[in-house]
C-alpha cells in the first residue's frame, strides 16, 4: 500500500467509450501509485477466445455479443481489484460500467470486491456527449469499437450517458487533460 494513505484507495473512472477512462485512470494510478484494472485490457484476450468459442469470427461481433459474456469479463477486472486489496494494495479501476444509473450499482460493486470493508473509494465520471464519442472512437480506429461503428444509432441509443448513482465527480470530457488529472487526484486525496 502506499505509505500515502491510510487505507488501501480503490478509484473507479466510469464513463461511455472514449470518453478517457483509460488515460486518466493510468495517470491517476501513477500519481497516487496505485495499480490499475482496466476492463479492456486485463479482459481483452478472454473476450476475444470467449467469441471465437461461441463461434464469432475476429473482431466482428455485436453488443449483444458481449453482452452474452459481460457478468464474467467485469467479474475477471473486479477480481484483479480484489486480490489486489487483499495485499493491501489500492486500485484504478477503468470500466464503462453502463448499469451505473442503478442505485445499487455502487454498494454493488464495493461489496464484491472490498468484501472487508477495508478501502477508501473514490468514483469519477467522464461526462461525453455522443457526438464527441462518435468523433474520438473514429479516430483511435481500434478493433474492439468495429460493432459500434457497424450500428452507431443502435449503439448510442443503448448506451447510458449519463452519471453514476453515486457520489462521484464529474469531469468533462472536453476539458484539458492536465485539469482533469489534478481535480481527480484532489477529489482521491480528500
Amino acid at each position: 500500500m502506499s505509505k500515502k494513505f491510510e487505507r488501501p484507495k480503490i478509484v473507479v473512472v466510469v464513463g461511455a467509450p472514449s470518453s478517457g477512462k483509460t488515460k486518466l485512470g493510468r495517470a491517476i494510478a501513477r500519481e497516487l501509485h496505485l495499480a490499475v484494472s482496466d476492463k479492456d485490457h486485463v479482459t481483452g484476450q478472454l473476450l476475444a477466445a470467449m467469441l471465437k468459442d461461441a463461434g464469432v469470427e475476429g473482431e466482428d461481433y455485436s453488443q449483444t455479443d458481449f453482452n452474452r459474456f459481460r457478468t464474467a469479463i467485469y467479474g475477471c477486472m473486479e477480481d484483479v481489484a480484489k486480490d489486489n486489496l487483499r495485499a493491501s494494495m489500492g486500485t484504478v479501476i477503468i470500466s464503462p460500467y453502463i448499469d451505473r444509473n442503478k442505485t445499487s450499482w455502487f454498494d454493488d460493486l464495493k461489496s464484491r470486491v472490498d468484501v472487508d470493508n477495508e478501502a477508501d473509494w473514490s468514483v469519477i465520471w467522464i461526462d461525453i456527449a455522443p457526438e464527441l464519442a462518435l468523433e474520438r472512437i473514429k479516430k483511435r480506429n481500434s478493433p474492439r469499437d468495429v460493432f459500434k461503428m457497424q450500428a452507431w444509432e443502435v449503439f448510442a441509443e443503448h448506451t447510458y450517458w449519463g452519471e453514476p448513482a453515486c457520489k462521484h465527480l464529474c469531469l468533462d470530457a472536453e476539458l484539458d487533460f492536465d485539469s482533469k488529472l489534478i481535480q481527480a487526484v484532489s477529489y482521491v486525496k480528500d
